[in-house]
């Protein structure tokens, strides 16, 4: 309404017009620009709250207006605005439209007309020859079906106007795929599908060519009417690859985002064909920057997953592009730069999960070209840390698929490749990816018991002692699969017992009474006490980072409902115990006294006095020795501290781990443990505590407190 009133009162659409054509200021010309786009819009916002069908006379000014726009863009040769016109035009009529939906009588939908000039600039990057190409003259074809003439002029002026003055075609393209990225999220599919079709052809003109012979020699246009001829070259001269690398990295970039978002297919976009050739070539190049070569391994790794052609659509064994990309991933492999390293490891992950059930003849693929013991090795010795975590999700996955493992992975003794690992890596990251392959391992794999037992020690030690909460939540689903291995074994199908089930024990079917039921929950319960599992719930149960809690709560819980399910926090019938059911007097088990606790604390505090007069008193020698002391001090009490957290863990029974689940309620634990984190810590009244109990403590610095 204001808008409006402004209109009908100062005629707001004029004097913005008077502005607009004298502003030559980038900085004003921006506001001033917005402000008259936002001017043609108002006549329409009447129609829609009067809920009027828009006329014949209001379309065809509005259209006029935009051609004065566009027309005297051009006239100062400012494209990139006329570009950012065309993109503010297309998001208010999107607001519009959702809204209220209208239509204008016109022949070609408005939002081909705004996308058309947008991506016009790219298509001056295109050779001159390159039009004989078929695809691109389909391509052609459909933008002038679905492209009014006014538009097609406009288009053919942007040209001229862009070979007539000195301007960087390559700068220009680069900008427009950045504005034309920022409004995919309003973008419909068939919008979508016109700028990637563009956007593929600029970069197979930014190939070497290998193949056909592109005329790279100047081209003469007529740019005005006459005899005249203006000789123009071709905009991105020379190789594109060495010398315009912004360009296609953006170009890069731009495919990759539009194929995340809209998961294109070849039926309805042919272009996606091309687009993992054009990466391998790129990946070829020996001219490619390290930054093209991930954002092209990006590109590899989506066509993969969304741009099968169709002969492996219909799962025939061989295609040519991919026993070609086999040599160049193998390569990349050993560059020198640690991100295409990384990228050629996320490719290949991406193989080994597609090859698991959707296309089978992968498998043969990465046996073929040795990727497997390579990513092994590289686990084991690479110098970056984000390459040797892609190297273990890469093995990880393979693992899960029988023909990789049987083939090559069961020749490494990854068992206990992983445990030394774990043990001496000091980056989480990858000490997460261990945790994971371990889990695999476990899962998907079987092994003797001495093997179980090392995993099940490594295990322990994540889940508790590590200190990234991303390590210990990796862990804890490990434990979680270890439940549910125990739980099987005992019987247990889909979540329930069911009402009869073979007794390996008797070797005979056996039916599941309540009593039975609960015999072998315990059974089960005695054996996960056995490897630990209870009290690495419990212990985890009250870590100090609050992920982890609440992962632990999470197995917790769902084992306390399973167990109540089947009344075991019900007494037991008189029955003889089982011969394997494990028991644990914790009367034997001997806890160290506040005392000694308080004789330690005041050894510590007598060892900092000291420790400026050995600073003084003694020589540097003297001093290094005595620091290494120290140091091995630290490492025994880090060690003695470690022991009693195994103490504490292998005293928790069945029945303790019962008592303590069952007295618990869990949910309302951690939900006083997030309220607490969430709002107490940093409130005002915990602030006002803190210095309230620090002003009341004497021969305290405040300095330690903050």
């Amino acid at each position: 309404m204001i808008a409006e009133l402004c209109q009908e009162i100062i005629d707001l659409e004029m004097k913005v017009k008077a502005l607009f054509e004298a502003c030559i200021s980038t900085k004003l010309l921006s506001h001033i620009h917005k402000l008259l786009i936002l001017c043609l819009f108002i006549p329409f916002k009447r129609f829609i709250r009067e809920e009027k069908t828009i006329d014949a006379e209001t379309s065809q000014k509005f259209y006029s207006d935009l051609n004065y726009i566009s027309l005297m863009l051009l006239s100062k040769v400012y494209i990139i605005e006329l570009v950012k016109t065309n993109k503010l035009l297309m998001i208010y009529w999107k607001k519009l439209q959702s809204l209220h939906k209208f239509v204008f009588n016109q022949e070609h939908k408005f939002e081909h007309q705004v996308i058309s000039l947008m991506i016009l600039p790219l298509g001056l990057c295109i050779r001159h020859s390159y039009k004989d190409y078929d695809l691109f003259d389909m391509f052609v074809t459909k933008l002038c079906d679905v492209t009014c003439t006014a538009v097609q002029r406009l288009g053919y002026n942007i040209r001229n106007v862009v070979l007539k003055n000195d301007v960087s075609v390559a700068q220009i393209s680069k900008v427009v795929i950045d504005i034309l990225l920022e409004i995919t999220d309003i973008m419909d599919r068939d919008i979508a599908v016109i700028v990637f079709q563009t956007l593929c052809h600029v970069l197979r003109n930014c190939m070497p060519n290998t193949h056909n012979e592109i005329d790279n020699k100047n081209i003469t246009t007529d740019l005005e009417i006459g005899p005249r001829k203006t000789i123009y070259k071709y905009p991105l001269e020379g190789d594109p690859i060495i010398d315009h690398p912004t360009l296609l990295s953006s170009l890069l970039n731009g495919l990759a985002v539009m194929t995340e978002k809209f998961k294109l297919k070849w039926q309805e976009c042919v272009e996606t064909i091309c687009l993992f050739s054009l990466a391998q070539e790129l990946l070829n190049h020996p001219g490619a920057s390290s930054m093209i070569c991930v954002k092209a391994l990006k590109v590899c790794k989506l066509a993969i997953q969304n741009f099968m052609p169709p002969n492996l659509v219909l799962l025939i064994e061989t295609d040519s592009h991919m026993n070609e990309i086999g040599p160049t991933l193998f390569k990349r492999l050993h560059d020198i730069n640690w991100e295409v390293r990384d990228s050629v490891l996320e490719v290949l992950n991406t193989i080994a999960v597609i090859s698991e059930d959707k296309y089978p003849a992968f498998q043969e693929f990465l046996v073929a070209n040795e990727f497997l013991q390579l990513a092994v090795e590289i686990a084991r010795t690479d110098n970056e840390s984000y390459v040797r975590a892609s190297a273990l999700i890469f093995i990880s996955t393979s693992i899960r698929i029988n023909k990789l493992w049987n083939e090559k992975l069961s020749q490494f003794d990854l068992s206990n490749t992983a445990i030394i690992l774990f043990n001496n890596e000091s980056e989480a990251i990858v000490r997460k990816e261990v945790v994971i392959l371990i889990k695999e391992l476990y899962i998907y794999r079987k092994w003797p018991k001495d093997i179980i037992d090392a995993m099940i020690l490594a295990m322990i030690k994540a889940a508790v002692l590590d200190l990234h909460w991303e390590v210990k939540i990796s862990a804890l689903k490990f434990w979680k699969h270890v439940i549910k291995s125990h739980l099987s074994d005992q019987g247990v199908l889909d979540g329930h017992f069911p009402k009869v089930t073979f007794s390996k024990e008797h070797r005979k079917i056996v039916s599941l009474n309540e009593t039975e039921i609960k015999r072998r929950l315990n059974k089960a319960l005695d054996e996960l006490m056995k490897q630990n599992c209870l009290g690495v719930l419990l212990i985890t149960l009250e870590d100090s980072d609050f992920e982890v809690c609440k992962t632990s709560a999470y197995i917790t819980n769902k084992l306390k409902t399973f167990l109540l399910k089947y009344k075991l926090n019900e007494p037991l019938p008189a029955l003889p115990l089982p011969k394997d059911s494990a028991t644990l007097d914790t009367c034997y088990v001997k806890y160290e006294s506040s005392d000694s606790i308080a004789n330690s604390n005041c050894e510590m505090l007598s060892n900092s006095n000291n420790i400026i007069e050995e600073i003084v008193h003694a020589n540097d020698a003297n001093l290094l020795i005595s620091i290494y002391k120290n140091s091995m001090k630290v490492d025994s009490k880090t060690q003695k501290s470690e022991e009693k957290t195994f103490q504490y863990i292998s005293c928790i029974t069945r029945q303790i781990f019962l008592q303590t689940i069952f007295n618990l309620d869990i949910d309302a634990y951690i939900g006083e443990k997030e309220r607490w984190l969430t709002s107490y810590t940093t409130s005002f009244e915990s602030v006002l505590d803190d210095i309230l109990t620090m002003y009341k403590q004497e021969n305290v610095n405040s300095m330690d407190c903050y």
